[in-house]
């Protein structure tokens, strides 16, 4: 009965396989409280933040060359959206391969845009569904889709090259 009633602390030993754990837990997280890993995580993150907005506003820009960015320059924005969001998702996979299937998707969801079945009518019926699959062909997209690919590699490769 009396050794119930000593004040001995618990999970004081440091044998213990408990204090073990946790106190491994503490010396890493202190001495590296982020990770390479979660530090691109979270840049890449931060950058999808800049970008949708950045994308958006192309669409209510009222200013000089208005018609040419409402129309056009939001394209680049949008491969570059994509491409860092497939890379949150992917952060092992090669920057150009992101970047080629994207590029590739975005191709394909111009040319549907010059046809009109029902379904894809419904779709773009909505102002998400405009602003992701488009609802007018227009060739000269193809430039800004280029144009956002290569952003979009630069940027993948710079989050890529984040070393803590």
């Amino acid at each position: 009965m009396n050794e119930i009633l000593t004040k001995q602390p618990i999970n004081q030993s440091v044998n213990h396989p408990i204090n073990h754990s946790v106190n491994q837990s503490i010396n890493q997280s202190t001495n590296h409280p982020i990770t390479q890993s979660k530090l691109k995580r979270l840049l890449t993150l931060l950058s999808i933040i800049i970008i949708v907005p950045l994308g958006l506003a192309t669409k209510y820009y009222h200013g000089s060359g208005a018609p040419w960015i409402n129309n056009h320059l939001g394209g680049l924005f949008y491969v570059v959206f994509w491409c860092l969001l497939a890379f949150l998702f992917f952060p092992e996979a090669s920057g150009w391969k992101i970047v080629s299937i994207v590029l590739l998707i975005t191709v394909i969801l111009e040319f549907l845009q010059l046809v009109h079945p029902k379904f894809l009518e419904a779709i773009r019926s909505t102002t998400i569904g405009r602003t992701i699959i488009g609802s007018s062909f227009n060739p000269v997209d193809f430039i800004f889709y280029f144009l956002g690919a290569g952003l979009g590699i630069l940027w993948i490769s710079g989050l890529k090259r984040i070393k803590k």
